[in-house]
C-alpha cells in the first residue's frame, strides 16, 4: 500500500439517514498509517455508480458521481492523525440505492498548488431504510 493512499475502505450507510457533525455522526476518514500532505486546501467525498459491465470501450466509460460533497480537512499533529470530515445530509443519502458494495467511493484533496490527489478509495454498501 502506498504511504499516501488509503485503499480497500468499506463503508455502510443507511439510505435516508443524516450523517451530520451536529449529531456526532459525520463521516470521518482518518489518515492513519499514511502521510497525507499537510497543504490540503479542501477535500471532497465522491460516490460513483460502478462502470458499465464492459459493454463500452474503457476510454468512453466514466463513472457517474451520485454524491459530491465538500468537507473539511485537519492536518495530522504529533498526537492525532489527519482527518477528512464530511456531513452527509438525508437529501444526499436518499440518492443512493440499496445494495452490498453497490458504489465506489473516493476522498479527493485539492492541494495549495492546485494539484488534485486521491487520498482514499473504497466501496460503499447502502442499507435500505425502514422509514
Amino acid at each position: 500500500m502506498s504511504t499516501t493512499f488509503l485503499g480497500n475502505l468499506q463503508l455502510e450507510l443507511v439510505q435516508g439517514d443524516d450523517y451530520l457533525e451536529a449529531d456526532a455522526r459525520a463521516l470521518h476518514v482518518y489518515g492513519r498509517a499514511v502521510c497525507w500532505p499537510p497543504a490540503v486546501d479542501s477535500v471532497r467525498f465522491l460516490v460513483f455508480e460502478p462502470n458499465d459491465c464492459g459493454s463500452l470501450p474503457v476510454a468512453t466509460v466514466l463513472p457517474l458521481a451520485v454524491i459530491d460533497i465538500e468537507g473539511t480537512f485537519v492536518p495530522a499533529t504529533s498526537t492525532t492523525p489527519a482527518d477528512a470530515k464530511f456531513d452527509i445530509p438525508r437529501a444526499e443519502s436518499l440518492k443512493l440505492a440499496p445494495g452490498v458494495r453497490r458504489y465506489m467511493l473516493e476522498v479527493r484533496g485539492l492541494l495549495a498548488s492546485g494539484s488534485v490527489i486521491t487520498m482514499a478509495r473504497g466501496q460503499l454498501t447502502v442499507l435500505s431504510s425502514q422509514l
